[in-house]
């Protein structure tokens, strides 16, 4: 199956290199067995599963052989090696890199498998594929079989020598025999033969024992057991290290994971830091004010509206209310994540509706969710440099209404059409265009460099740094109760009202995403994207989000020259890039010590974190990260676990998850509610972070003004 030559499809399949599979099936009185129906429906029904590391079924077909035959054709993709043959060929020194990287693709595999309930059941190294570029794909799904929580099975199955206890005693069992196989498999990389072999099912499960309690004896003995285990049960990547600590951390250490209850809200003393961070020789660069919409969730008060209506009421409410000569800006510049498709630089088309002098260049930026925080600091570097005295920055998404494209099909026969020159080159063209008119291309979720959406990435980000699906809810549940009190007590003076036209016009002024709810109702929330094992759900995720945000930036000399009174310093900035398979959610982790060590400051010296809660595991996982010993020795490089941020400093009006996530327009919302806390807890230093899309990630250092 790794790759038989076979002649005659070469018109069906084109060009395209593949595999047959081959099976002779002996047709009984009775007919056809229905065994055989049974695995012609199963492999049929696993064309779905269009992954990396899954081999590509093309086709599955049978035809009669005489009167007492049939064969079953499987056509696959084709590989250059089974595992099996690969170890055999390979040089015997193959290095840990190698066989992590080998190992991380098999538990890749079976992660995409088990979310979708399929249960491989054959897992040995002939039916693991390998490529000359070390891309591997699980294969021969002849013994597959769907299942679900509840459900369990008692077939014999696996090849004797990866078989797991639950199936030699013929035990009720899941795809936990996957990933028992899956380690048989891994063993045998580095030790280059079978972890555990005998010749009769009583003599494998005597095998197994033997030597799994020694190695265990022997592991325990040297301290190695719980490194070696997490590493490889979170998938053997060194983008992802394991945490140093437990999932459930021992009694004594407990109270250092998180505040008491009591104090989660209520603001700490500030530090007693009051040492300057200004540079010399480069003029101090402040926030004046900043604003934003109300966020809505998509598809509600803003859906008649367009994305250019959201950034004009931003920008022309950041005027009014700190009252700046349209004239004295030097430069907008504007983040958002989906484009409108009618302009590339939203931003200049916003500025002229709002009124701006022609004379003002306008940008538009992207990265993701950190898009608002690229456009601040494209405007504090022009301000750095003399470039501009003003600026303005901001962003803004909108959720409601996305491009939707044609199918590369109907564009690319549009787009010929004016230049077919023949009548019977035009039918064919316009029956291009009416067959494929009705499959559109939708924007993609995924990430584009590993096909995973941010939504699984979070979910294994969680898995490996321990963090529960209660604890992701009991996060969730604080983020909105924040919110809510925040919102009671008046502290989100930020948010403008926005004028919503149409047949019955309204005035927009408030967030619509908060929404206190209770752990029951949170718990009954099914896993929205890695199911049915996942732990992130519609309850302690982000949700797509309209709005926009602006803020007024200027040099210290120049706004206390012109009469205004800045709100905050923005001392520094710090971007990160990390893997994006792996390490997509963790950037915070990594930007956080970087900048603190850049400017000399410790976690104690801050007192305002603003983090972006995408996803309450994914902001969990990363605290967890940098109070890991191991995560910031092996990560980090550093001699010492970095600390946790202390949650009674993080996040004190709500979040991403309460207050919603117009990805073009958070960053700026980010650094105004560093400010603004700041001034009310009297605070000096503040911290915003925030991953993003593709790996990346920020950290704005943020200090108060002088009152």
């Amino acid at each position: 199956m790794c790759g038989i030559p076979v002649e005659g499809l070469t018109g069906w399949l084109g060009a395209l290199a593949f595999a047959l599979k081959k099976i002779i099936v002996k047709i009984t009185e009775d007919g056809i067995p229905q065994s055989i129906i049974r695995e012609i429906s199963s492999l049929k029904a696993l064309h779905h599963l269009n992954h990396p590391n899954i081999v590509k079924l093309h086709e599955v077909f049978h035809c009669l052989i005489g009167n007492d035959e049939m064969c079953l054709s499987v056509v696959y993709e084709r590989c250059d090696w089974d595992l099996y043959d690969f170890l055999r060929d390979i040089p015997r020194d193959m290095g840990d890199t190698q066989c992590r990287h080998i190992a991380r693709q098999i538990f890749l595999g079976l992660d995409f498998l088990h979310s979708n309930h399929v249960i491989h059941r054959d897992l040995k190294p002939q039916n693991i594929l390998i490529n000359r570029d070390q891309s591997v794909k699980i294969a021969d799904f002849g013994l597959a079989r769907y299942y679900s929580m509840q459900s369990s099975f008692t077939t014999l199955v696996v090849t004797l020598w990866y078989r797991s206890p639950e199936v030699l005693l013929q035990c009720p069992y899941n795809c936990g025999v996957d990933i028992w196989a899956a380690g048989c498999i891994i063993a045998e990389l580095y030790s280059r033969q079978p972890l555990f072999s005998a010749q009769t099912e009583a003599q494998q499960l005597s095998v197994i024992f033997q030597k799994a309690m020694h190695r265990a004896a022997t592991w325990m003995a040297s301290g190695q057991l719980r490194g070696v285990l997490a590493q490889w049960v979170r998938c053997a990547s060194p983008g992802v290290p394991p945490s140093s600590s437990p999932a459930k951390p021992p009694a004594s250490s407990v109270s250092h994971s998180k505040p008491p209850p009591s104090s989660v809200g209520s603001p700490k003393p500030p530090s007693t830091t009051k040492r300057t961070l200004a540079k010399p020789g480069r003029p101090n660069i402040v926030l004046v004010d900043a604003v934003r919409t109300p966020f809505l969730i998509s598809s509600t008060d803003f859906k008649d509206m367009i994305a250019n209506d959201l950034q004009r009421a931003a920008l022309l409410a950041l005027v009014d209310k700190t009252k700046v000569d349209l004239n004295e800006v030097g430069h907008i510049v504007c983040g958002t994540v989906v484009q409108e498709c009618r302009t590339s630089n939203i931003a200049r088309e916003a500025a002229l509706t709002a009124g701006f002098p022609d004379k003002v260049p306008a940008t538009t930026v992207t990265m993701a969710c950190i898009s608002s925080n690229v456009a601040m600091t494209d405007i504090m570097g022009m301000l750095s440099t003399g470039y501009i005295d003003v600026g303005i920055a901001g962003g803004v998404e909108f959720l409601s209404d996305v491009p939707i494209r044609f199918n590369r099909k109907v564009r690319s026969a549009l787009l010929m059409l004016p230049k077919a020159k023949k009548w019977d080159k035009r039918l064919m063209l316009g029956k291009d265009i009416l067959t494929s008119f009705f499959m559109p291309e939708l924007p993609a979720v995924a990430e584009f460099s590993s096909g995973e959406t941010m939504g699984q990435s979070g979910d294994r980000l969680a898995a490996a740094f321990g963090v529960s699906r209660r604890e992701q809810d009991e996060f969730a549940i604080r983020s909105h109760k924040l919110a809510a009190k925040a919102v009671s007590e008046g502290h989100l003076n930020d948010v403008v009202p926005v004028f919503v036209p149409g047949k019955k016009p309204k005035i927009v002024t408030k967030d619509n995403g908060i929404r206190v709810s209770s752990m029951e109702q949170l718990q009954k929330l099914k896993p929205a994207f890695i199911k049915p094992h996942g732990t992130i759900t519609a309850g302690n995720a982000s949700f797509l989000t309209d709005g926009a945000s602006a803020a007024l930036l200027m040099t210290e000399d120049y706004a206390l020259k012109h009469g205004y009174k800045p709100k905050a310093y923005l001392r520094d900035f710090q971007y990160v890039a990390q893997d994006p398979i792996d390490q997509l959610l963790l950037s915070p982790a990594y930007v956080i010590p970087k900048l603190l060590d850049k400017v000399g400051l410790t976690l104690k010296d801050i007192d305002v974190f603003e983090i972006h809660e995408a996803f309450a595991g994914q902001i969990l996982a990363n605290l967890n990260a940098m109070d890991s010993e191991f995560f910031c020795k092996e990560q980090l490089k550093r001699s010492d676990k970095f600390g946790r941020v202390p949650e009674n400093k993080l996040n004190l009006w709500g979040g991403s998850l309460s207050l919603g996530h117009p990805f073009g327009a958070t960053g700026v919302r980010l650094v105004s509610h560093a400010a603004n806390r700041l001034r009310h807890e009297n605070g000096q230093f503040g911290l915003v972070a925030a991953c993003a899309s593709g790996g990346h990630g920020v950290g704005m250092l943020v200090e108060a003004y002088p009152s």
